[in-house]
């Protein structure tokens, strides 16, 4: 799931959370991504993101990994659902079948949204 700014990505990000955690699979959520000039992968396997979350098979929720500032390509295949903030192009490093997923929204409404967001004195 590749989440684009301010077009539902905490209502599909809760929605995939929820069914990986009832359903016994395996999520991330990938933020950070790329910093917009780096590669998504560097030499050594890592992941150019930061892990936000997890739901692990037995493990349950959890919030705010912390010492995943870079997985790599090893741990993040051990995921069956990986969604975020990310650029097309993370399958290169993926073991497994995967399809991308999206939302999309009007332009316009996406804009006011979030400016709204950002300044949220001018939203009244």
């Amino acid at each position: 799931y590749v989440h684009v700014y301010k077009a539902g990505g905490s209502t599909v990000r809760n929605i995939f959370r929820d069914f990986a955690s009832t359903c016994h699979y395996n999520w991330a959520c990938l933020i950070e991504c790329n910093k917009g000039v780096k590669p998504l992968f560097d030499a050594r396997k890592k992941i150019n993101c930061r892990l936000k979350d997890t739901v692990g098979k037995g493990t349950g929720y959890r919030k705010d990994v912390t010492g995943h500032e870079h997985p790599s390509l090893q741990e993040i295949n051990r995921y069956d659902i990986i969604g975020g903030h990310f650029t097309y192009g993370l399958h290169a490093g993926l073991k497994r079948p995967y399809q991308y997923l999206t939302i999309v929204r009007d332009p316009l409404q996406c804009m006011v949204s979030g400016i709204r967001y950002q300044y949220p004195k001018y939203s009244q």
